[in-house]
């Protein structure tokens, strides 16, 4: 369950600024996760990805947290997006703002899947939430803001496992990002994420002390009603690894190398969403010093994400929008 705030400044008619703050609604978002992160639609025989330690593994490469409209939509507005939360998802979107904005995200969830040591089904209780802003840099009365829009983020995280290990992931991000919109049409982005990333269990304490996330957007707004979207991601990073039973640490290098697509049309008041992306993860860990024989400490794998999602959002209701998305993955 995922719950969004916005907030805008109001200007009255007449021009006189307006010192408090304008909430914005707060949508019931009535979604239909039809594949909330669904793996796949289904399972003949049990795959890798089944086991619990890889998914969490591929959710703390580089992932970046979404907002209840986001997620509601199968995740599509990772192309498609406005307002602030474009700083994790798309940064170009933001170019368009009109006025200083702050936008916040406060959510749980679970991550289930089978455990290798005792091939028994364990959840992990997951929350996490975000604050951003953008501010447009100049005036924006005749267009978007001629000085490009900068953005900023904070967000945290932390997880409870029921595993044998005690498994405990925690960290936050730190984020700031730039749009410039040298057209109506075309809108450019950049956005930077530092990651403080710890994972703590029984057997070892992973903590990141230097992991990083470029991403690059555009947006492109073909008419009216239409628009295509494009991001590109690179991350990078090292991870102490400490274990404790053998007395050995490590470090393993983190890389991803991610791209995605997608588009937007609305028919009236229904906006019908599209992408595809695709992401390839590595990890490759050291040799330990300490034991003999010499083993690798960390990690040492490779593979890759693809996803296609769909959404639909039924827009300009009174109160609230009704929203629905797919996603379906490959792993």
């Amino acid at each position: 369950m995922y719950s969004d705030f916005h907030a805008v400044p109001s200007l009255p008619v007449g021009g006189k600024k307006n010192l408090g703050m304008h909430v914005g609604r707060v949508s019931l978002l009535l979604s239909t996760f039809l594949s909330a992160f669904l793996l796949s639609l289904s399972r003949v025989s049990a795959t890798p990805v089944d086991d619990f330690y890889i998914q969490q593994a591929i959710a703390r490469y580089f992932s970046l947290p979404h907002d209840a409209k986001t997620l509601a939509l199968g995740g599509v507005p990772g192309t498609i997006c406005s307002g602030p939360q474009c700083i994790f998802l798309n940064p170009a979107g933001a170019a368009h703002a009109h006025s200083f904005a702050v936008a916040g995200t406060i959510g749980s969830g679970q991550l289930s899947g089978e455990e290798f040591l005792e091939q028994s089904e364990i959840t992990q209780e997951q929350h996490e939430g975000f604050i951003s802003f953008s501010l447009p840099l100049g005036s924006t009365n005749d267009g978007p803001a001629p000085y490009g829009t900068l953005l900023g983020a904070y967000s945290r995280y932390r997880g409870n496992t029921d595993d044998s290990i005690n498994t405990t992931p925690d960290g936050h991000r730190r984020s700031i990002g730039y749009a410039l919109a040298p057209s109506e049409s075309l809108a450019l982005g950049y956005s930077f994420h530092f990651y403080d990333d710890q994972l703590r269990t029984d057997l070892a304490d992973l903590h990141s002390h230097a992991r990083f996330l470029h991403q690059f957007g555009a947006e492109y707004r073909v008419s009216e009603n239409t628009q295509i979207g494009l991001v590109l991601q690179y991350g990078l990073g090292q991870s102490d690894t400490e274990d404790f039973q053998v007395r050995s640490d490590g470090l393993s290098r983190p890389r991803q190398y991610s791209i995605a697509v997608g588009a937007s049309h609305r028919i009236d008041n229904v906006a019908i969403l599209l992408s595809q992306d695709y992401s390839k993860l590595h990890s490759r860990g050291n040799l330990s010093e300490i034991s003999s024989p010499a083993v690798v400490v960390g990690s040492d794998e490779s593979g890759y994400l693809l996803n296609t999602r769909l959404g639909a959002e039924l827009v300009d209701l009174s109160s609230f929008s009704i929203r629905s998305g797919l996603r379906f993955q490959w792993a």
